[in-house]
């Protein structure tokens, strides 16, 4: 354990998993990096040419790590990022890792041999019902091409999300997708696709890796550059807008209501959204396993580690719900989190400091969600409970039972929402069996 964060964020094993970066922090000041200490105690390093490729904590705990190359017009991109969940967990970035492809037939058009990439983008646009704005945002000339005998491909390229179990790309299991970024030039928030495959957490770990390079890049320009929500098709959500509000402030065109106005699939893209003040912060405390996110000096939620609940535990001020009955409040420099009748303290890390205000008691749920499982809840590992979602295993390898079960739940949720019958059927319900297969 080095007692120094620089050389605990370089040198702890595990810290940096890219070849290109261990090499960079073996001689990290003689080529010219150089390492920021923001105004919150956290530590970003960079490359010679101002390209980050660590974020850590204040006590040198890796937050996400980037690894850039040329790429072939002489420029340097983003080829990958890892980005830490707060349970410990890594999720792997891949950029245009995933590549859908689609053939169209121009053959049987007259004067098929004229069509051009803005022609089938136009194409795209009416066939989506998009505008082709934003069709031309997602597809580049290079992305068609059309053969001599009018069969023309597309290819659509999206990022890729991947659980990355043992911290590394090379037991990366694909879970989830959303629009291409320009990681070299942020200029759009995107749509994440089969978000119920996402681990908790990743979107808001993917998010403040987003805020971070879009505040790289935004240094010494004297207009901070507003970004817009972007996705064939877009798919507004409330869970969304929360994500995106909490690093960026969303704005209106004619003092519209940005929620109303995002919400709404066809305007979704007016809303603009520029950096908030005060984005969420990371920190971890590996010696007693947890991670405490603070926003502007107030403690949001704290996660443990070695959770068998698979939940985080959250500031019950302006909730009206607190999941599993968890919460947590501050008594000075202790954290204490509360489980219905239990409570555990954990101390505040070293220099952080956070606002001690009252905690509104919130009314426990009548039973105990425990008490289902008879006759007692089951041993279960953490990285089971957190990591129980539906993931897409390569080959004809069977989705696990487990990760299935959260998944088919929503669904059922989602049937007793659409249809009144089925929905006070289940209402009434004492007991439902699921049958699986």
């Amino acid at each position: 354990m080095f007692s120094d964060p620089i050389a605990c964020a370089l040198f702890t094993p595990g810290h940096l998993r890219f070849q290109s970066t261990r090499t960079l922090a073996e001689s990290f000041h003689k080529v010219g990096g150089y390492v920021e200490t923001l105004p919150t105690g956290h530590l970003v390093f960079y490359r010679p040419d101002g390209r980050r490729f660590l974020a850590t904590d204040p006590t040198g705990q890796p937050l996400h790590e980037c690894e850039w190359e040329l790429n072939a017009n002489g420029g340097v991109s983003l080829t990958r990022a890892r980005v830490q969940l707060d349970w410990g967990c890594w999720v792997g970035i891949t950029p245009a890792g995933l590549v859908n492809e689609t053939k169209v037939n121009l053959a049987t058009k007259p004067n098929w041999q004229r069509t051009t990439p803005e022609d089938l983008r136009g194409m795209a646009a009416r066939a989506l019902r998009m505008p082709l704005e934003e069709v031309r945002w997602f597809y580049r000339d290079e992305d068609f091409a059309i053969d001599p005998t009018g069969l023309a491909t597309i290819h659509q390229r999206k990022d890729a999300l991947s659980v990355l179990d043992d911290g590394g790309f090379e037991t990366a299991r694909f879970m989830s997708c959303m629009g291409a970024m320009h990681w070299d030039e942020i200029d759009f928030l995107p749509v994440v696709e089969l978000f119920k495959s996402l681990l908790p957490g990743t979107g808001s770990a993917v998010l403040e890796l987003i805020r971070a390079l879009y505040d790289d890049q935004q240094r010494g320009r004297s207009a901070l550059r507003p970004l817009r929500y972007r996705g064939i098709p877009p798919y507004p959500s409330e869970a969304a807008f929360r994500l995106f509000s909490a690093f960026f402030t969303p704005q209106s065109g004619e003092a519209g209501d940005p929620f109303v106005d995002f919400m709404n699939p066809s305007k979704s893209q007016v809303v603009t959204w520029l950096p908030a003040d005060h984005p969420p912060v990371r920190y971890f405390d590996g010696r007693q396993g947890v991670c405490i996110t603070v926003k502007d000096g107030v403690a949001q939620k704290a996660t443990l580690t070695a959770d068998t609940g698979g939940l985080a535990y959250v500031n019950p001020l302006g909730r009206r719900v607190l999941p599993l009955d968890r919460s947590l409040r501050i008594d000075g420099q202790q954290l204490i989190l509360k489980d219905r009748e239990q409570e555990m303290i954990v101390s505040l890390p070293t220099g952080l400091h956070v606002q001690t205000a009252p905690s509104p008691e919130q009314p426990m749920s009548p039973i105990d969600w425990r008490t289902v499982f008879v006759p007692e809840l089951s041993g279960i590992h953490p990285c089971e409970a957190f990591g129980a979602v539906l993931l897409y295993p390569e080959g004809s390898e069977e989705i696990s039972e487990l990760a299935a079960q959260p998944f088919v739940a929503d669904y059922l949720d989602d049937l007793g929402e659409q249809d009144r019958e089925i929905g006070r059927i289940r209402s009434s319900a004492e007991q439902v069996l699921i049958v699986n297969g």
